[in-house]
């Protein structure tokens, strides 16, 4: 969904649920129209909240490179809730259907037992555009899942994926 149309949608929502809270009866047919041309999906029953809340990540040289910022922002996701949700989000007031304040991690620490804590980013372990760990955690932070958080070093090393060695 483009910003143009998104905020076109936004304004007409907010529209109607003002018309309705000051007890007009707004003609529905025109809204459903307009909002299954906007969700791009021709059935109510396949509308869903992630089709038009998204993150939006940005790398920040994409700015200054617009022409590979395909390659160096992260894929956009969907997201729960909004500013009033337990999984609490902000969204541009430009392009309001993209979320643009978030978690920036999840922790679930378990003293106890260390080895049963768990955590997620929403974007992944590397800052490298390049790495296949530079957004891999994003899907799973968008379905509020986590993955072990690693504390004991032979479980470290078990996990490992690679191994570098840094020399002066």
């Amino acid at each position: 969904i483009d910003a143009g149309r998104a905020a076109e949608g936004y304004r007409k929502i907010s529209d109607y649920l003002s018309a309705v809270r000051a007890g007009h009866q707004p003609r529905d047919g025109k809204l459903i129209t307009f909002l299954r041309h906007l969700f791009e999906y021709p059935e109510v029953s396949q509308w869903q909240w992630g089709a038009v809340h998204r993150t939006r990540p940005r790398h920040p040289l994409s700015r200054v490179f617009p022409e590979s910022a395909s390659l160096l922002d992260p894929p956009r996701v969907a997201t729960h809730g909004d500013s009033d949700t337990p999984l609490a989000g902000a969204y541009s007031m430009i392009d309001r259907f993209s979320a643009t304040v978030m978690s920036v991690n999840r922790y679930i620490h378990d003293p106890s037992d260390w080895r049963n804590s768990r955590w997620i980013v929403p974007l992944g372990a590397s800052g490298h555009p390049g790495s296949p760990h530079y957004a891999d955690q994003a899907p799973m932070w968008a379905d509020v899942e986590t993955i072990p958080q690693l504390w004991d070093w032979d479980d470290i090393v078990d996990a490992a994926e690679t191994r570098q060695t840094l020399e002066p």
